[in-house]
Parts: C-alpha cells; sequence; structure tokens
C-alpha cells in the first residue's frame, strides 16, 4: 500500500490536519486583543528563524493595535539566547526573550516540568518559561503520475536525508564522502559527478536526469534556504547546484513540474501542506528515518515530532508576575487566529489548538486552565504511568494527560494502536515486561476469549490466559471516557454521496444489505426490511448503487471499513449485523471483497475509487468533513435521517452512538496513581469536544469515578505475595500440628494418672 499512501499524505491527510487545527480552535475561548501597561522595549536574543517570526507578529501587532509596544531583535545561537534569558551568560548582557530551536541545556536552568526553568547562576536570580511557537522545515515533492514518482514508489515510497543531499549537493562524490556523505544511499553510482540520474538509485528507475527545483515564492522562502543549508548541505563550502526551475511564481512552477516528469521540488513547510497545495498535482515524499521507516510530512508526524525535516520554533520567557504581564498580551495575540495567519503566510506550521491554550496555561493568561488549580490534586508523582491501545481512544488520552502534567509532572507514557493492543498490554502479567497500568480500547472484552466478568459485576474483568503458561493474570476495572460514533462516509462528489443524496440518508436495514454476507432471503428471514430497495435487481450476487435507488449509478458497491474485530469494526457489527450469533458478518464474497483499513489508508481507497463507501469513527470524519460526507441515518424506513454531530451522539438520538473505555489494572497501587488523573479530564469536558468526541455527562462521570474509589476489587497475587502466603501457611500449620500432638499428649497423661 505503499504507493497508495503516497497518494492520500498529500490530498487527504493535510487537510485532515489543517481542518483538525479549526475544529480545536473552534472551542477555545474569545479574545480580544489587549495591551500590555505603559512603553514597552524589549531585547530578543536567538536564532533567525524565531526572530523573524516575532518580527512578522510584531509587525501586525504595533501597527494594528500596540503602538508602543517593541522588540529589538540580535542573532546568537540557541545555547548563547537561553543564556542571556538566565542571565547567566559570561559574554553577552542578558535579554528578555529568546528564540530557541529546543530547551535549556542542563548547566543553564533545572526544571521538573519540562516547561517551567529555575536558571543556575543566574546574575538576577531569574526563573524561565519556555513556549512553543510552531514547526519550521522543509518538504519534497513530485508530480503525481511522473517517472520520478514511480522511483520514489521503487524505493519504498521515500527518500532518505543522505539521497535528498546527493541530488541538491553542488559538492563531487569525493567532497561529499570527506564530508561524511554515505555512498551507499545511492547504490547504483555511475562515477559521473556531472549526472544524478534516478536510475542511480534504483536500477529499476529511468536512466534520467534528475531535475531541480525550489519554491521561490512566498514569505517561507528565506526560512526553507535556511533550514537547507543548516540540517541538508551541512558541509564548509557546501553550496546547491544548479537548480533548473527558481519557481518564482507559484504558475511558472507548476507548469515546470507539470512538463518534467523527471523534476523534484523542495517547498517551504506550510505552503506545501496548504490546502491549495493538493490541487496543484503533485505529491510530497517521506522522508526515511534512522530506522529506514517512510515518515510522511503531515499532522500527525508534526505534532509527535516525528518527520526528520522538522524542528521547534520555541521561546522562553522571563517567568515573573512583571514580566509576564509585559509579553503575555503580545503572545496571546500571536496564538490568536490573526497570528496564526501571519504564521502560514511565513511558510512556518502552526501548533494545534489544544497546544495554544497549554501554552496560554503557561504564561497565566485567562485563554488557559490555572495551573495552581491543577496541583491542588495531583495523585502520586513518584511512579509512572503506562498506558497503550487504539488509537482511537488516543486523542482524548493524550489531551487529557497533557494538560494533567502542566501541574503535575508525573511521567506518563502512551503508546498507540489498536484495541486488540490495549487488551493485552493490560493484561499481561507483571513478570512479562510488557504489562501497562491503563489499555486503551474502542469496544469492550470478548468475553470467553479476553476476559471474563468478575464475579457479579459489569464492569470488571478477570483476563484469560490464552498463552498455555503458568503467569498469574489480573483483573482490570473499565471505565468509560467519552462517546464517539461509528459513521458511514463518502468521498465528497463521488457516486456513492450524490445516491444518498438523492434518498435523504440512509437506514440501518439498507447498510446492513450493503455490508452483510447474508443473501437477501437470509437477510428477509432474519428481521430485514426490503422495502429500502426500490429497485431491486432480485441478484444477491451484486449491490448496486442502483438498487437503492432507479437514479443512482448503476455500479457495484465497493465496501470498506475497519479491520475485523477491531473497535470501529465492533461497534458497527453490534448495529448492523443482527444475526452476528449465527455467522452473519461482513461480505467476503462479492465481486469486490471487503477491504480492511484504517486511517489514511481507508481514506485514500474513498479517494480513489468512485465507488466507495467506508466506515469508520465519527472523530476522524470530523477533520475531514470538508473532503468527505458523513451519510444521516435512520434506525427504521419512515423514521427521521439523524446525521452524526456531538449532540446527536451525547444524546442518543444517532444510531451509531458508542462508548469509549479505559481498561484500569485492579490494583490499589495502579488505581490510586490514575484516579486523580481521570478526574482531572473528567473535570474538564472542554478538552474532549477539541477532539471531536461528546463527553460523558455529570451522572455517568460520578459513576466512573465510584468504580475506581471502590476499588480494588480482587487481589492480584505476585511472586512475592506467593512466597509471603507460602509462609504463612506453613506458620498456620505448625500450630495446628503442635496444638494437636499437645491435645494428644495431654489426653495420654491424663489417661496415666487415672490409672
Amino acid at each position: 500500500m505503499l504507493k497508495e499512501l503516497q497518494q492520500v499524505w498529500l490530498s487527504i491527510y493535510v487537510i485532515s490536519a489543517l481542518l483538525n487545527l479549526a475544529v480545536a480552535d473552534s472551542a477555545s475561548k474569545e479574545y480580544d486583543v489587549s495591551c500590555p501597561p505603559g512603553d514597552v522595549s524589549l531585547v530578543m536574543a536567538g536564532v533567525k528563524a524565531g526572530n523573524r517570526l516575532v518580527d512578522a507578529w510584531q509587525s501586525a501587532y504595533t501597527s494594528k493595535y500596540c503602538p508602543n509596544f517593541n522588540v529589538t531583535f540580535e542573532n546568537n545561537a540557541w545555547d548563547s539566547s537561553a543564556a542571556r534569558l538566565c542571565a547567566n551568560s559570561l559574554i553577552h548582557d542578558p535579554a528578555d526573550v529568546a528564540s530557541m530551536s529546543g530547551s535549556f541545556f542542563l548547566p543553564q536552568a533545572s526544571t521538573t516540568d519540562g516547561w517551567s526553568f529555575q536558571c543556575k547562576r543566574s546574575k538576577q536570580e531569574r526563573e524561565a518559561v519556555l513556549v512553543l511557537l510552531a514547526h519550521r522545515g522543509i518538504v519534497a515533492a513530485v508530480s503525481k503520475n511522473s517517472k520520478a514518482r514511480d522511483c520514489i514508489d521503487l524505493l519504498g515510497g521515500g527518500l532518505t536525508e543522505a539521497q535528498l543531499r546527493w541530488m541538491y549537493t553542488s559538492f563531487n562524490t569525493k567532497d561529499l564522502i570527506a564530508n561524511g556523505w554515505n555512498p551507499s544511499s545511492v547504490p547504483y553510482l555511475d562515477d559521473d559527478d556531472n549526472t544524478h540520474l534516478w536510475s542511480e538509485l534504483h536500477e529499476n528507475c529511468t536512466a534520467s536526469e534528475i531535475l531541480l527545483a525550489l519554491e521561490e515564492e512566498g514569505e517561507g522562502k528565506d526560512d526553507g534556504m535556511e533550514y537547507i543549508f543548516e540540517h541538508i548541505l551541512t558541509g564548509r563550502g557546501e553550496k546547491m547546484r544548479e537548480v533548473q526551475s527558481g519557481g518564482d511564481s507559484r504558475e511558472k512552477l507548476d507548469e515546470f513540474m507539470k512538463a518534467n516528469p523527471t523534476a523534484i521540488s523542495l517547498f517551504h513547510l506550510y505552503d506545501a501542506l496548504s490546502t491549495e497545495f493538493h490541487e496543484r498535482n503533485l505529491m510530497t515524499i517521506g522522508i526515511k528515518n534512522g530506522n529506514n521507516e517512510v515518515i510522511v510530512p503531515f499532522g500527525p508526524s508534526f505534532e509527535d515530532e516525528t518527520y526528520p525535516f522538522l524542528k521547534r520554533v520555541n521561546l522562553g520567557l522571563v517567568k515573573n508576575l512583571d514580566a509576564l504581564e509585559v509579553t503575555r498580551p503580545f503572545l496571546e495575540f500571536a496564538y490568536s487566529d490573526e497570528g496564526t495567519k501571519i504564521l502560514k503566510y511565513k511558510g512556518y506550521w502552526p501548533i494545534e489548538g489544544w497546544r495554544k491554550t497549554i501554552m496560554y496555561s503557561r504564561i497565566g493568561s485567562d485563554l488557559g486552565l490555572n495551573v495552581e488549580d491543577i496541583q491542588k490534586n495531583c495523585g502520586p508523582l513518584d511512579d509512572s504511568i503506562l498506558i497503550a491501545g487504539g488509537n482511537t481512544v488516543l486523542p482524548v488520552v493524550k489531551i487529557w494527560t497533557e494538560f494533567y502534567k502542566l501541574g503535575c509532572p508525573v511521567h506518563i507514557v502512551i503508546e498507540g494502536g489498536r484495541s486488540s493492543d490495549g487488551v493485552s498490554r493490560v493484561c499481561a502479567s507483571a513478570e512479562s515486561g510488557y504489562s501497562v497500568d491503563v489499555g486503551m480500547m474502542s469496544r469492550s472484552f470478548t468475553l470467553g476469549k479476553e476476559a471474563v466478568l468478575h464475579g457479579d459485576s459489569d464492569y470488571v474483568f478477570d483476563c484469560i490466559n490464552d498463552k498455555n503458561t503458568n503467569d498469574k493474570l489480573p483483573s482490570v476495572i473499565q471505565v468509560e471516557v467519552a462517546v464517539d460514533g461509528v459513521v458511514v462516509i463518502f468521498a465528497a462528489g463521488s457516486s456513492g454521496e450524490r445516491c444518498v443524496r438523492l434518498i435523504g440518508g440512509l437506514t440501518l436495514d439498507q447498510i446492513r444489505w450493503m455490508y452483510s454476507n447474508y443473501s437477501d432471503e437470509e437477510l428477509e428471514n432474519t428481521g430485514w426490511d426490503s422495502s429500502g430497495l426500490t429497485n431491486s435487481d432480485f441478484d444477491s450476487n451484486t449491490h448496486l448503487w442502483s438498487e437503492l435507488d432507479y437514479r443512482c449509478d448503476e455500479k457495484e458497491i465497493r465496501l470498506i471499513g475497519d479491520f475485523v474485530g477491531e473497535g470501529t469494526f465492533a461497534g458497527f457489527a453490534e448495529y448492523v449485523f443482527k444475526d452476528r450469533a449465527n455467522g452473519e458478518t461482513v461480505a467476503n464474497n462479492r465481486p469486490i471483497p471487503y477491504y480492511e483499513a484504517y486511517g489514511a489508508e481507508m481514506l485514500y481507497e474513498l479517494t480513489e475509487y468512485d465507488d466507495a463507501a467506508a466506515f469508520g469513527g465519527y472523530s476522524f470524519y470530523i477533520v475531514n468533513q470538508e473532503v468527505y460526507w458523513a451519510a444521516p441515518v435512520a434506525t427504521e424506513a419512515g423514521q427521521p435521517y439523524i446525521a452524526p454531530t456531538e449532540e446527536t451522539m451525547s444524546d442518543g438520538s444517532y444510531a451509531f452512538a458508542r462508548k469509549m473505555y479505559l481498561a484500569i489494572r485492579d490494583e490499589e497501587s495502579v488505581i490510586r496513581k490514575v484516579t486523580a488523573a481521570l478526574q482531572f479530564g473528567y473535570n474538564h469536558p472542554e478538552l474532549i469536544k477539541s477532539t471531536g468526541y461528546a463527553p460523558l455527562d455529570k451522572d455517568r462521570v460520578e459513576e466512573m469515578m465510584l468504580r475506581l474509589r471502590n476499588g480494588p476489587y480482587s487481589h492480584y497475587e505476585t511472586e512475592e505475595d506467593d512466597e509471603e502466603n507460602e509462609s504463612q501457611v506453613g506458620v498456620i500449620m505448625g500450630i495446628i500440628i503442635g496444638v494437636i500432638v499437645f491435645g494428644i499428649l495431654v489426653v495420654l497423661a491424663i489417661r496415666y494418672w487415672r490409672q
């Protein structure tokens, strides 16, 4: 699927990330631009990228709102600017603000929470706060349906940094090797430094010259060029070889890329990932990391900072009341919608809406949360919390824990995956080295296979050992964290969307007919209403869009959905396959087989095929709603069609609402350290709304907290417990035997005395 995934990386997930920002931003508090008191004159030291961005913000802030705010910029290296902010530089004067590519270095300052720092050997006894402004970097792209794209596919879907350097450098092979370049990255070198052929990268690539292009239009070009020379063309005297198209306008660059199927171009970060980019017949290229994994340039890889050509733009601020009174109003403007537009125009990638709220919290803004309030309700801070499982639940858990750690610096490790991973990890024995404290699940346990109910409880489960080992497995407590919905979605403008819009929506019976492995006769024998097929061809071997309505296209419905047995599939099956106890499941006997997919792969299939329908999670759809459409659903014919929204999921009127779960090990130490973090999350339903999920109501929240407060419900024995128990049993048996022997002796003594 690498080839297919490449297509969607640009046209789909880029938009997903952008819309996710919009969703999160829409949940933020109202903002009015304010000015700091009096005249302000600050000195900002640091790297050019941050200085350039703050200068752009300042220009708009002072010209439109606060003319008495002034910042003077001085370029310094990252470490020097950090030292100047802490007032512990041996060379430079102290600075009020510092632009940094990372955090403070240990000799400069210490921290317990990763964002609030105590400066060491400070001449002014300063403390500092670190905030994230944006990300910067570059993106490479080739034309879709080109020879260059074919070669990228042969290379596994991406390029290494060394390969990109070889393409763009002015150095010959000898100079490259002398400057740390690995020649094995280009395995078919032809020993001719005057040529750079695609076939030198792979023997089956075209033996054509790699033509170089560069996006030079737009405000991001300066930072993009700086990034190239800071992180790719890093040798002394190393320059960029001749670029065939400077791209001084987007139109000229697009024409060049279209006319030259062996061309590759570099783009400044945001311009390449804007909503306009996917219309330009260009495909972004993944970059391989040190493990040879292709990392694609899109929102999630920026958020977790795994994309190799990405760097942070951080800002260090003096942390005291007077200093923050001056810098806080300016940063509130910088993180506003207007400030974000300026940031994008300069070619940077903005941080997510919920991360902005975290930054507001760090600087004590009313637009954030009160850190002192969080600190009042911390759980144990001397232990780690390990969490793993379904990616569907991951956004909720990630946001909760990031905000919780603002005031409670506990070490929390989160690993994504599937619901089945959440089950296996939380149910693993302590001795396995694989266990976690909390499993994330978008479904409940499969009874008899993964766990059994503990006693008469309906939310405590005893894990089942299915590996024939002697390991003792734990019990777990299941709690709900949010409400999601399963949606049936179509690519905008597809045959499926046009058809379903014509009929107003889909009934559960129509969806069942679309996806079920049952014949029409078997469906009718198990309660299916056939009235939804107003133009049936009475052939169970075909399932055409036109069978729903004569105005629809006469095309076979292509089925896409979650992996069988995973969380979204389980939620879908529960509502749709009414006879699943007797074997009804998703169809696998169609002219076009059911395609199992998740995330980007599912979205690609929808985009690639006009005849496709897919089901997925509402939270995933909501950040892609400009390019996909979700069908309103009716429980049965004659009932109103209900569109999926946060409100309809919360009130239960939407047919496909489902719950998200956490499974927590039923152990006192785990319950104690997890309860405080969960209570914090439940207390802030607005954080859940920013993810596209619906929060639980207050009564349901209280029930979940009671489940934890009443635990533990079972005793999970370790090997040490076994040894202690065996010792106690030995003592008790010894006492019993001693009493019996003593009694026998007493009886014998009495008899002897009587005789």
